[in-house]
């Protein structure tokens, strides 16, 4: 179940890039206070970036870029982010 909500969010958060960005902020640091109640520390948000990316590497196969691997990474940089600074 929670992988489903995790891929659900990611889908919704790409979708609120643009004009949706100040309420994708908003959410994930409701989520980042979550995630540090549940006991999510910042140096775990890095590692999972790292294997979102090394996933989504390997699903889409030689299709996948080095343009693709900055955009990915720039991507769960900036929403992890804002759930590091609510965690703090």
């Amino acid at each position: 179940m929670h992988a489903s909500y995790f891929v659900q969010m990611i889908d919704t958060s790409l979708t609120m890039l643009g004009p949706g960005v100040e309420i994708l902020t908003e959410i994930m640091t409701e989520l980042g206070e979550k995630h540090a109640r549940m006991g999510v520390e910042s140096e775990m948000y890095p590692i999972m970036c790292e294997a979102l990316v090394y996933a989504i590497e390997r699903a889409t196969g030689e299709s996948f870029s080095s343009a693709s691997r900055k955009a990915w990474k720039e991507f769960f940089a900036g929403i992890s982010n804002s759930m590091i600074q609510a965690g703090k």
